[in-house]
């Protein structure tokens, strides 16, 4: 494994604070659709569930990242990026969005 010591400290933790039997039902759900903005209606066996997508999406996404984590290729340019010219830039981008780093 590649993976730098903080990530596998990250897996170790989503992996502690995994519930399998969420899991296991969420495997087995069937779409039934939206219900309104970011409401999504599940069917788990005779049970209708309602989940809140944002947060179900953040979180598959955070697990995903974490799992993918190292296994893009590596990129070589042709000329080494001027790191500290793009910091400067970077710090006066986030100095004039009144340090909120550009959000």
């Amino acid at each position: 494994e590649r993976a730098l010591t903080s990530v596998r400290h990250l897996r170790a933790a989503a992996r502690a604070d995994a519930h399998a039997d969420v899991a296991r039902a969420l495997s087995r759900c069937v779409w039934v659709g939206l219900v309104h903005g970011s409401a999504l209606l599940v069917q788990h066996e005779t049970r209708l569930l309602l989940l809140e997508l944002r947060a179900l999406s953040a979180e598959l996404f955070r697990q995903l990242a974490l799992h993918k984590w190292g296994d893009a290729p590596r990129i070589n340019f042709a000329t080494p990026a001027p790191v500290a010219e793009l910091a400067k830039i970077a710090l006066r981008a986030s100095a004039a969005a009144g340090g909120r780093g550009g959000s």
